[in-house]
């Protein structure tokens, strides 16, 4: 149910509004892309393959780390969801350009892409306080400690991408 809910009700709205985006300049002097070049190129597979790989890892680790220390499992279970929720939140937030960096990019441009976070972060949090979807997701309230992880999560993501982001544009 936890996994149902992230990809269709929290990463939906996002994930549609990035449509909205404005286009870059930069875009009018580029020639278009050659149809037989495939469609991921060596940045957005390093992208998604260097990102992806270490938010997974970290978040694995965590998982690990709190059974371990014999954290209640509802709790643990709580945070890894909360967890993979702001790193795809925090994710679709950098993936607004991918020239540029997201400290460059007005973060209010894109009407529809604020609106879409607002309320995917919205649908987090009645996930999480709101009883009957706590039961139905197997949730509980967590505790504001546990929310500075789950924010850690989502910041870690988002420095990997700006980082990959970052490389590949000094190569240019």
């Amino acid at each position: 149910a936890q996994i149902l809910w992230i990809n269709l009700v929290q990463d939906s709205l996002p994930a549609m509004s990035l449509a909205y985006e404005k286009k870059e300049r930069e875009i009018i002097g580029k020639k278009p892309i050659d149809k037989n070049n495939p469609l991921l190129d060596k940045k957005m597979k390093v992208l998604i393959i260097f990102v992806s790989t270490l938010t997974n890892f970290l978040i694995l680790f965590l998982f690990w780390y709190f059974f371990q220390i014999g954290l209640s499992f509802p709790r643990l279970q709580t945070i890894i969801f909360a967890s993979v929720t702001i790193a795809t939140l925090f994710y679709a937030f950098a993936c607004r350009s991918l020239q540029k960096s997201i400290f460059k990019i007005k973060p209010f441009s894109n009407k529809f892409f604020t609106i879409g976070m607002a309320i995917s972060f919205l649908f987090l949090f009645l996930a999480i306080f709101f009883p009957p979807l706590q039961s139905l997701l197997k949730t509980i309230v967590l505790k504001p400690s546990d929310w500075l992880i789950v924010l850690g999560v989502g910041i870690f993501s988002l420095l990997g991408i700006e980082l990959t982001k970052a490389f590949f544009n000094r190569k240019k």
